[in-house]
């Protein structure tokens, strides 16, 4: 009869839990916000083709964009398994840490100046989380998605334990993932790249954690 896998140890307490969660945050903002900087003068524009550029910029969609911070938590402390954490922990700082290589090796920028913040017809809160949003993030660290990456991770991590919540988990982290282009924060190739770097961060995390 085989053995069930040890639980993490790290994980074995709601203290426990939250310490390592916020440990990894810190190391993550640290791993996003230096690309970002080194890149801002030197990244690049790339070609966008027309079926991409007819998108339009849906300011509303700033909130499923900002969704994205909520999911994480709700995934990370909605799950009991801890063994499943861990493995979460180690996928997200896999995929950040090869998301700021791949920043830095390709510089990426998105014209957001094409897209003005202040649009007609949009309320006032609207247009305050539009300027908050934009002016804590960069045009830049554009190849992957961290927002693709962690809404995947998100639901790899949470969504398949229970149909109802798989249900409400998909349907916050596709609008997110949607968001990207609608809020005019990433191309179209981005999302791809992101979904393949999750899919390897999360496969490279559970053979981590096996030999751990």
């Amino acid at each position: 009869m085989l053995e069930a896998p040890p639980p993490a140890p790290w994980l074995a307490t709601p203290g426990r839990k939250a310490l390592a969660g916020l440990l990894v945050a810190l190391v993550c903002a640290l791993l996003y916000a230096l690309p970002s900087a080194l890149t801002l003068q030197r990244a690049v524009l790339i070609d966008v083709p027309a079926w991409e550029r007819a998108i339009p910029f849906l300011p509303l969609s700033v909130w499923p964009y900002v969704a994205q911070y909520p999911l994480l938590l709700w995934a990370y402390f909605g799950c009991r398994d801890a063994r499943r954490c861990a493995r979460f922990l180690l996928a997200v700082l896999v995929v950040q840490a090869s998301a700021a290589l791949a920043y830095l090796l390709l510089p990426l920028r998105y014209p957001r100046e094409l897209y003005p913040a202040a649009v007609a017809d949009t309320d006032a809160l609207t247009r305050a989380a539009v300027h908050w949003v934009r002016t804590i993030d960069a045009p830049v660290n554009c190849c992957p998605s961290l927002h693709v990456s962690s809404c995947l991770l998100c639901l790899w991590l949470l969504g398949f334990e229970h149909r109802a919540r798989a249900l409400a988990v998909g349907v916050v982290a596709l609008a997110s993932i949607a968001s990207t282009l609608t809020f005019k924060q990433h191309y179209a190739i981005d999302i791809a790249a992101g979904a393949l770097l999750a899919a390897f961060g999360w496969r490279l995390a559970g053979a981590m954690q096996d030999r751990l």
